[in-house]
């Protein structure tokens, strides 16, 4: 991911893989980690909490997601959207 005006941003395309809509957004050494712990719904901002399951989108294959998350101190409450691009 990469920091730009104070929002993470990574793009990745949806390989064909059965667990490939499940992810958490972690801290460089996953001492950290925020989730949603549910489904999160394409182009909605959601929060990003430091502890649950994993989150998961309704992804199709070959398509490109884009995950932000604003930029918040290790251990605190964010909000995060996921954008299908």
């Amino acid at each position: 991911m990469s920091l730009d005006s104070n929002v993470w941003r990574v793009t990745l395309q949806r390989p064909f893989d059965p667990d490939g809509d499940n992810f958490k957004i972690a801290h460089d050494n996953w001492d950290y980690e925020w989730t949603q712990a549910g489904h999160v719904p394409l182009a909605t901002v959601v929060g990003a909490f430091t502890g649950g399951g994993n989150s998961s989108i309704s992804a199709s294959n070959g398509y490109y997601y884009t995950f932000a998350m604003n930029n918040v101190p290790s251990g605190s409450e964010g909000d995060m959207i996921v954008q299908e691009t």
